[in-house]
């Protein structure tokens, strides 16, 4: 329950579940004048997997797992930032 109210005060939603585990995907997408990225992470236990679309389009030099809710965060700000978009 902790990871839920982290992940959404972060902005994030849910945007499915998987259809193998029933996992919950949450995502979060942010858009400007020319270009948008979002966001997708599944938490499994206390390990989060991600990845990234920019314009629609997977990122396949960005699919991620991290260690904890916490480290994903702080990384998917640092994502954010270095493509122009605020948190």
């Amino acid at each position: 329950m902790k990871n839920t109210a982290m992940i959404e005060k972060n902005g994030f939603t849910v945007a499915g579940h998987t259809s193998d585990t029933q996992n919950t995907v949450y995502h979060r997408v942010w858009t400007k004048a020319d270009s948008t990225m979002e966001i997708r992470m599944m938490v499994c236990g206390s390990a989060v997997l991600a990845s990234v679309r920019k314009n629609g389009n997977d990122d396949p030099e960005f699919i991620r797992d991290y260690s904890s809710v916490t480290v994903a965060l702080e990384a998917f700000k640092s994502i954010a930032a270095d493509a122009g978009f605020d948190w």
